[in-house]
């Protein structure tokens, strides 16, 4: 491989901005940014020249600064006629690509969505029959506790409370 002797970070930046001298946001450059080769300016060169001048490491600014340049339109016009036809030949190749993973998505979420049914449906008919033990065994002890309340509540009134309208639940008793 060939490399180019590079001239000082002085010498490279001036060479930079005569190089961009005419050159506006939108037009296209190489290597804006060290790993894209052709990309279009977002905001005038000087800022990207000054960004690299005062953030970048002193031993990369030289070769950032000798690569960054402007594209001529006329090649930049090429380029982006040459790379439509790349991305549609990849769009094309592709499609059928994703067409197919979208498919295997689509039937392995259906074998999913299937074999949760069947765990889904016996989790439900097993928690059914332990409820119903549940609320069953829960009656039991409920109705015992809610009787012996019963003594002791009717107890309290009587001694307490004689002629109170209190009916086990509420103080106001639908009258028959």
């Amino acid at each position: 491989m060939t490399y180019v002797k590079l001239g000082t970070i002085e010498e490279e930046a001036a060479a930079c901005r005569a190089a961009f001298a005419a050159v506006q946001v939108g037009d296209w450059a190489l290597f804006c940014h060290h790993n894209i080769i052709v990309e279009q300016l977002r905001e005038p060169p000087e800022n990207r020249i000054s960004y690299i001048l005062s953030e970048k490491p002193k031993n990369e600014q030289a070769a950032r600064l000798h690569w960054f340049r402007p594209l001529p339109q006329t090649t930049a016009d090429d380029y982006r006629a040459n790379l439509k036809v790349l991305e549609d030949d990849y769009r094309k190749k592709l499609e059928p690509i994703e067409d197919g993973y979208r498919a295997e998505l689509k039937r392995l979420y259906n074998y999913y969505r299937a074999k949760l049914k069947v765990i889904d449906d016996d989790y439900r008919a097993d928690l059914k029959t332990i409820e119903v033990g549940y609320w069953a065994k829960l009656k039991v002890i409920d109705d015992d506790y809610r009787a012996k309340c019963k003594v002791f509540d009717d107890d309290l009134i009587a001694r307490y409370l004689p002629g109170c309208p209190w009916d086990g639940t509420t103080l106001f008793p639908k009258e028959e």
